[in-house]
């Protein structure tokens, strides 16, 4: 790069307030071995001592400066040529750039690749900066400045006042291909398709000149003789008499094809990965729906069979396929939440809840497996711990769970020990340590960081001896540092394994406190008896969510879709309404608006769940908006079912 460079030894006065992309800067400097003398400044009034101080060929500005903005600096530099750099990737903020006397602007990415064009962008701008100093001298030296001229690399044109081209050189003539005969006379038209060039005295370029008597900068996309396309920033300036007539035009044109180009494959790489973004969460949403169908059946009817009686190889079989079933759900679940959080479309609640309850009721679940290894159980809750704390209740159990369930998994005798530990607290927050240690095969000092890496466990034997993604590690840290704490893991060969993570949670305030006290917990005795329109097209799910609800002293109406949903819901009333989202005919989303838009409907304030094997990001969102009161996704679970229409009636 650097021996392509005219301009060799040259001052800038580098003007930006992030230190990063300031010593960014100096660094790119020193690794070129680039012959720059340079002013760093953060400020608009450390600009201004600085060229009080000192003289510069260039400056180089960022658009946002902390005490202003780099266009109210442009007007104190004066003759010097600036150069924009910006993050914005605003076209007015260009366009206001180019109005104030900016020579070029450069858009700044993560990466800082703008870098790497700006030295070439800086030696046009003094080519650009000494090729306009010669047109100033035009008037009086017009042979000498077309010899001059003629020498630049830019492309240079000189036109009656009425735009027609009198004169160009030989740039003009290498970047276009066609030479001062052909182009003479015209209003250089022929450059460019389906516009008018700036000099042609109908376009908004030439106007604004004639009305502004001031220069006019704009990029164009241009064409050669031979069909080439090329991008030019162009510049025109009028040499004014001494009656304030124009009496010439001088166009400059600075070829930045190249730029234009990184540009655009920036945009389009950009586009792609947006792209397909798109087409994975489609597919992870179609995936989830097409497995979460059959499941639904799978593990409803494998649920509904274990309350039958089975001898003992019906019960062993049964077990399979429900730990079976178990797995696949995870998996899936698994693989929709890390696409959630690498595509930062996670959200975290803020509701009040006792973590002394959550880890109770933790502990509960996991228990028959837990007993089924022969393992004790601890539980260490530090007394300091508030009653209650307002923070995402379902995914500190998701947590705290996926490290009992390793735990559990990788212990063959022993113990599991669950601690909640206070660290401190402010007014409004307290700091909590939790920790999971069991007594089980550990880990080796080898692969303890590999544990939190996508799809990696501590060996590959364990893959084959103890199954699992090599996922729920992945999710768990991310979803610690997401809430703005930290993990970590100690652990020793056959002794065993010690995760520890700390959160904040904000306090509960005593109105919220007041409420979960008061809240009334309903049983099954509140709803026997009560009925249910399930709307729900697939045979073995209406099978399944039938049983459970009969089983739960309720009783069902089915509609196989949302057309007679809406149909049964005018015609009679129900205590709840159960609605599948995916259906033929009408969709769930469709039948829900009907019933509550209908006023005078018996069921316009009747209750209605969501099921769906949708499990995407934002899906109960588009539930609610839809007028349902509460999603529920499948495969169905009874318990978790029950207690939904308990809370929701």
């Amino acid at each position: 790069m650097k021996s392509r460079l005219v301009n060799k030894d040259i001052t800038i006065l580098f003007v930006e307030d992030d230190k990063v992309d300031q010593m960014a800067f100096e660094r790119f400097v020193r690794q070129h071995n680039f012959s720059y003398r340079y002013t760093l400044c953060d400020s608009i009034s450390a600009s201004e001592k600085a060229l009080s101080e000192n003289n510069f060929d260039v400056a180089v500005v960022d658009y946002l400066i902390a005490d202003g903005t780099g266009l109210e600096l442009v007007e104190k530099l004066k003759d010097i040529p600036v150069i924009f750099v910006t993050g914005q990737g605003d076209q007015n903020i260009a366009v206001q750039a180019m109005k104030a006397g900016v020579y070029d602007y450069l858009v700044k990415d993560q990466n800082r690749n703008y870098l790497e064009m700006l030295p070439i962008t800086i030696d046009n701008a003094i080519n650009h900066k000494k090729d306009r100093e010669r047109l100033a001298v035009v008037e009086k030296e017009v042979e000498k400045l077309m010899w001059a001229v003629s020498k630049t690399d830019n492309s240079l044109v000189i036109s009656s006042s009425s735009g027609k081209i009198e004169w160009v050189n030989e740039g003009f003539e290498r970047l276009t291909g066609y030479t001062m005969e052909e182009i003479s006379g015209s209003f250089g038209d022929k450059v460019v398709k389906d516009t008018l060039s700036g000099l042609n005295p109908e376009s908004e370029h030439f106007k604004e000149l004639i009305n502004t008597l001031k220069s006019v900068s704009y990029e164009a996309k241009n064409y050669s003789k031979n069909g080439r396309e090329y991008w030019v920033l162009t510049t025109l300036t009028p040499l004014i008499d001494s009656i304030g007539s124009v009496r010439k035009i001088i166009a400059v044109d600075s070829d930045i094809t190249a730029r234009k180009h990184a540009e655009m494959l920036m945009m389009e790489a950009k586009n792609e990965a947006l792209k397909l973004a798109k087409i994975k969460e489609e597919f992870l949403a179609n995936m989830s729906h097409e497995i979460r169908t059959p499941m639904n059946a799978i593990m409803g009817m494998s649920q509904l069979l274990s309350e039958t009686e089975l001898n003992e190889k019906q019960q062993k079989y049964l077990a399979s396929i429900q730990f079976a079933s178990d797995n696949l759900l995870a998996l899936i679940n698994d693989i929709l939440d890390l696409a959630k959080i690498e595509a930062e479309k996670i959200t975290f609640e803020k509701i009040p809840f006792s973590i002394i309850a959550l880890i109770e009721k933790l502990v509960d679940i996991m228990r028959p497996k837990i007993y089924e290894k022969g393992l004790q159980t601890v539980i260490k809750i530090d007394e300091k711990i508030p009653e209650l704390v307002i923070g995402d209740l379902y995914r500190l159990n998701q947590i705290i769970m996926n490290l009992v369930s390793n735990s559990v998994k990788f212990t063959k005798k022993g113990s599991i020990t669950i601690e909640a530990i206070f660290e401190n607290e402010s007014s409004a927050d307290v700091k909590i340590m939790f920790k999971v240690t069991d007594t089980g095969i550990g880990i080796s000092k080898e692969n303890i960081t590999k544990v939190f890496e996508h799809f990696t466990q501590a060996e590959s034997e364990i893959t084959r001896k103890y199954g699992g993604t090599g996922l729920g590690l992945t999710i768990v840290k991310k979803l610690v540092e997401n809430q703005g704490g930290a993990i970590s893991v100690e652990s020793e060969l056959e002794k065993g394994t010690t995760f520890s993570f700390t959160l904040n949670f904000a306090k509960a305030l005593q109105e919220q406190k007041n409420y979960l006290n008061k809240k009334i917990i309903k049983d099954l005795k509140s709803i026997s008896g009560k009925t249910v329109l399930l709307v729900e097209d697939n045979h073995l799910n209406t099978i399944v969510a039938t049983e459970f609800l009969e089983k739960s002293g309720l009783i069902v109406a089915h509609a196989e879709n949302g057309n007679i949903a809406v149909s049964m819901a005018h015609e009679k009333k129900y205590d709840f309404i159960l609605m599948d989202i995916q259906m033929p005919e009408m969709d769930g989303y469709s039948a829900a608006k009907k019933i509550k838009a209908d006023s005078s409907s018996v069921n316009a304030a009747t209750p209605i769940i969501a099921m769906t094997a949708h499990a995407m990001q934002g899906e109960k969102e588009k539930c609610i908006n839809a007028g349902m009161n509460d999603y529920i996704s499948k495969p169905l679970q009874k318990d978790k079912l029950i207690e939904l229409i308990l809370n929701t009636g």
